[in-house]
């Protein structure tokens, strides 16, 4: 249950992200998923499923035993669980889940916007500038006619 919280958590405020800086156009992309339970089930009753049916957006899941295929996404929930789960629940007890996700959204903006990443598409910048940066290029590659 804590999974599928967090996700959805961590998740909705990505998916706004795509919206501000693409506007409408985010919306027609599919969301890509491993088939979790916590991104799967009966789509007018699943959480998830009617988080994007909001948005109209289409979900995807990834193929069976194919880790490769979210891999970068795996690495991610490696790194939440072992620098933020682990470290705040040694450090505290939460008492709701208001207060666990005012915690790990901390944590996040932290992660995004001040820590600097040398993954494979940061080199040094932190994830928020790195798709800040890329924006215009996604446009472009999204509405190749509109390029002048």
């Amino acid at each position: 249950m804590m999974r599928s919280l967090a996700l959805t958590f961590m998740v909705s405020p990505l998916l706004r992200a795509g919206f501000n800086v693409f506007g409408d156009s985010a919306s027609t992309h599919p969301a890509l998923t491993d088939r979790g339970t916590e991104f799967c089930g009966v789509h007018d009753r699943h959480e998830y499923e009617l988080y994007l049916a909001v948005g109209n957006i289409d979900h995807t899941r990834t193929k069976v035993k194919s880790p490769q295929t979210n891999g970068i996404y795996e690495r991610f929930h490696k790194t939440m669980l072992d620098e933020f789960y682990r470290v705040a629940f040694r450090k505290k007890v939460y008492e709701t889940v208001e207060m666990l996700q005012a915690d790990l959204d901390d944590w996040l903006r932290v992660y995004n916007e001040a820590r600097t990443h040398q993954g494979r598409w940061c080199f040094g910048k932190t994830p928020m500038q790195t798709f800040l940066d890329s924006a215009d290029l996604a446009r472009e590659k999204q509405n190749p006619a509109k390029v002048p």
